[in-house]
């Protein structure tokens, strides 16, 4: 009779669930993976991605003709378009010409939703203006300087307003690209009710198959690729239950897109 464990089951099972694994087990249950892992890929004519998330080469193609309207073919009209879109969803897009507008807008954003406490991205052009805001009362929290990933979440999660830095924005949904990395947690722009995503108007491309295509281009062989990729669209909405639409559940319930140099 298998003798029973304080959990109840018997050793046999709570081994098939993954407790009480020793490290013989674990390393043959780690080459049993990786040998399929490695047939699948062969299967496939695929290349297996490096340790730690190294990205494989990538061979990326010519994109067809765009189909979209003239709008597509200049900053302005991606500018335009974005805004458009994003206000559609209730976001707030505001379009600033120079970067010396920053921190100003920032303040002035700070002040309409209430925020005393920011927490920031690692971002060097946010952290320019951090003096600014903390002359104005604001208590600001940089990303990087918090080493403990609990303390970074919990800072996070007791902002007011998180303020990052977004490489791309896609013109037809309205939409930011946040890559989640060291200097830029995911937290930064989840957990805070309200958000200030800061993007360079040249950075608006006109679909989503453009930024990813970008994001692919910008993860070189031998490089690691972000531990997530968010695309944020206006405020975090559902009505998953019983068709309730609720705002601010899965991220903030204040979005606000301020574009650098939009022209607009």
């Amino acid at each position: 009779m298998a003798e029973q464990p304080a959990g109840g089951a018997p050793a046999s099972q709570q081994s098939r669930r993954g407790w009480g694994i020793g490290p013989l087990e674990r390393e043959e249950a780690s080459a049993r993976e990786e040998a399929f892992l490695a047939r699948l890929s062969s299967l496939l004519r695929r290349s297996r991605a490096g340790p730690q998330g190294v990205h494989p080469e990538v061979q990326l193609g010519p994109l067809p003709p765009p189909v979209y309207g003239p709008w597509a073919e200049s900053v302005v009209g991606r500018v335009e378009t974005f805004c458009q879109e994003l206000a559609a969803v209730n976001g707030r897009p505001m379009v600033i010409g120079r970067l010396e507008q920053l921190a100003p807008t920032l303040l002035a954003v700070a002040k309409e939703v209430g925020a005393r406490r920011v927490v920031r991205s690692a971002d060097p052009r946010l952290g320019a203006v951090e003096g600014t805001l903390r002359e104005a009362g604001l208590e600001v929290v940089a990303w990087d300087t918090l080493p403990a990933r609990q303390e970074a979440i919990a800072q996070a999660a007791a902002a007011d307003l998180g303020l990052a830095w977004a490489p791309l924005g896609i013109a037809e949904t309205g939409t930011v690209v946040l890559p989640s990395g060291r200097a830029q947690g995911r937290a930064v722009t989840l957990l805070p009710p309200a958000i200030v995503v800061v993007l360079e108007a040249s950075q608006v491309v006109a679909t989503r198959r453009e930024a990813l295509r970008q994001l692919l281009q910008g993860a070189r062989p031998g490089q690691r690729l972000p531990s997530a990729v968010n695309l944020v669209t206006g405020p975090s909405r559902t009505s998953d239950i019983e068709n309730d639409l609720t705002i601010g559940v899965h991220g903030s319930g204040r979005v606000y897109v301020v574009i650098v140099g939009g022209g607009v």
